[in-house]
């Protein structure tokens, strides 16, 4: 079985539900942040943004000056993104 990731250009920044690329981790210096909200058959698109929300409103709590964009990503004839 294969791996599922999420990239870009510079290398592999998650492995679907394992962990973070070692390039992307969060540290002090983190000005640009990526999160991904997966859900299955069990959780519908409006419970997933709303968490997703949730934890937006909550990381602004933490750093009032940070600004966040959701974008609701799906599979299109069996390609990815």
């Amino acid at each position: 079985m294969e791996d599922i990731i999420y990239r870009d250009q510079k290398g592999i920044m998650a492995y679907l539900d394992a962990r973070d690329g070692e390039a992307y981790k969060i540290t002090s210096e983190t000005k640009n942040l990526l999160l991904v909200m997966q859900g299955n058959a069990n959780t519908d698109v409006l419970s997933r943004v709303a968490a997703l929300t949730r934890v937006c409103k909550n990381i602004h709590e933490i750093c009032p000056y940070s600004e966040y964009e959701i974008a609701v990503v799906t599979q299109k004839d069996n390609t990815f993104f």
